[in-house]
């Protein structure tokens, strides 16, 4: 097979950007932002527990998402998102291992059309009441 060189779906908007050929403003000529929460349990969290993290401004453009945890000693697993696509921001494998864990957004590129409430969705095992979950919200703004 030959060698052959591919371009993303965004590269000669960025390679050209003006204001007339600038698509999702958001990446090209916005701000990066973040939004980092550690959410310290203050009852046991069975599976299918919420713990809500972040809020997202209307036309947020969700770029990755680092969930850690330093103390949690259960598989607990789990999803981030929110109502209507609680894994929107990506699935998590064990806290236990008390690695952060990089995620991306299940359908990148994408504009908010509205506000959303961001949480965390338990799965695997039970989290503990005092465990830490910290997660950190990358995102860009039009602004």
């Amino acid at each position: 097979m030959a060698a052959s060189t591919q371009y993303g779906a965004n590269y000669a908007t960025a390679k050209a950007a003006t204001p007339a050929t600038l698509l999702r403003t958001a990446q090209h000529g916005g701000k990066l932002r973040l939004q980092v929460d550690v959410a310290t349990l203050s009852a046991n969290s069975d599976i299918g527990s919420l713990v809500y993290v972040a809020t997202l401004p209307k036309g947020a453009v969700p770029i990755a998402t680092i969930v850690q945890s330093p103390n949690v000693s259960n598989a607990v697993t789990g999803t981030i998102g929110w109502s209507g696509d609680a894994d929107a921001l990506g699935t998590f494998t064990t806290l236990a291992t008390h690695l952060a864990q990089l995620l991306v957004p299940t359908v990148p590129n994408e504009a908010l059309s509205e506000a959303k409430e961001v949480y965390i969705t338990v799965a695997g095992a039970n989290a503990e009441a005092e465990d830490e979950i910290i997660a950190t919200i990358l995102y860009a703004t039009a602004d």
